[in-house]
């Protein structure tokens, strides 16, 4: 799976993980989806997509993983990996889109 994005600031780190819950959720996407979640968050137990926007703001992630996305996976969210620099400030979070599945 190749999950791209459009329309986000330029020249941006972002990192998307799996969510729990869907993007009607409070937060959106609700908490990462995690393999084990007794073993809590790391990228070993939850899906991890990293991706650098271009100077258009478009970014594509692939996604290489042996863990499997089964029906507790609600929805994709994008998350700023730094939501204090001056290009985020004005967003209440560092969920930037939230997609749903189906």
């Amino acid at each position: 799976m190749e999950p791209e994005v459009v329309g986000l600031m330029p020249e941006t780190d972002y990192t998307s993980h799996l969510h729990d819950a869907t993007c009607e959720s409070d937060p959106p996407g609700g908490d990462h989806r995690l393999a084990d979640p007794e073993a809590g968050m790391s990228e070993s137990n939850e899906v991890h997509l990293h991706f650098t926007t271009d100077a258009d703001g478009n970014g594509t992630a692939v996604i290489d993983s042996d863990l499997v996305a089964d029906d507790r996976v609600k929805a994709i969210v994008v998350h700023v990996d730094d939501p204090e620099s001056e290009a985020h400030d004005h967003m209440a979070s560092d969920r930037v889109p939230c997609g749903d599945f189906e």
